[in-house]
């Protein structure tokens, strides 16, 4: 079998998202959504709600940062 290397992690980008500790653009977000969705969200839940969106786009800009040839083509199928 053949040994990868594996590619060092790429540092944040100047500029990019910063942990939000004081929530402000995720409660828009919260708000905005659950209103959307008919939802009531009780304001315990925010901050639960808020690391999770912290992760969550944390990980969605490394996905998109990661460099993809052009010839990169989705799988036709997909088998386990």
């Amino acid at each position: 079998m053949k040994k990868r290397k594996l590619k060092r992690r790429v540092p944040a980008k100047k500029g990019a998202r910063k942990s939000s500790s004081a929530g402000k653009p995720y409660d828009v977000f919260i708000d905005a959504s659950a209103k959307s969705l008919g939802l009531s969200i009780e304001k315990s839940w925010k901050p639960s709600i808020r690391a999770n969106l912290d992760v969550t786009f944390t990980l969605a800009a490394r996905v998109m940062e990661f460099p993809l040839p052009d010839e990169a083509e989705p799988a036709a199928i997909y088998r386990v």
